[in-house]
């Protein structure tokens, strides 16, 4: 469990936040990003993922080990057996992953707004 709360809640989100908010505009030369408010809403979906993956220790059972999440989640379904901690930090990475998927989007239309007609991604420096 520590190595999934550090890769996809810790090490991601700073690395993307660093080099994809911070250098981004500095590298097309804007004062902040295309769509600020989405990239708000972003963050705060992130941090909701954190708290749901973060309440999964607190249920019945708690998540599974990390080689037995997905196994845990088809065996449940076999056995009618349930865990919801294991479903509710797959849950929180889906989560998470939408959340990234804005700060993707949010990324692409900096470029296309900012970085002017016909100037390719490598003008941008």
């Amino acid at each position: 469990m520590h190595a999934t709360i550090m890769i996809f809640f810790v090490v991601m989100p700073i690395m993307v936040g660093t080099f994809g908010n911070f250098l981004i505009p500095l590298m097309i030369g804007t004062r902040d990003m295309a769509f600020p408010k989405l990239n708000m809403l972003s963050f705060w979906v992130g941090a909701i993922a954190t708290c749901v993956m973060l309440s999964s220790f607190f249920v019945p059972g708690g998540p599974a080990a990390a080689v037995d999440k997905l196994r845990a989640v088809v065996r449940e379904s076999a056995i009618h057996r349930r865990r919801m901690g294991t479903k509710s930090l797959i849950i929180s990475l889906l989560i998470l992953g939408v959340s990234s998927l804005m700060g993707s989007i949010n990324y692409i239309n900096d470029h296309h707004q900012h970085a002017g007609a016909g100037r390719p991604i490598s003008a941008c420096r």
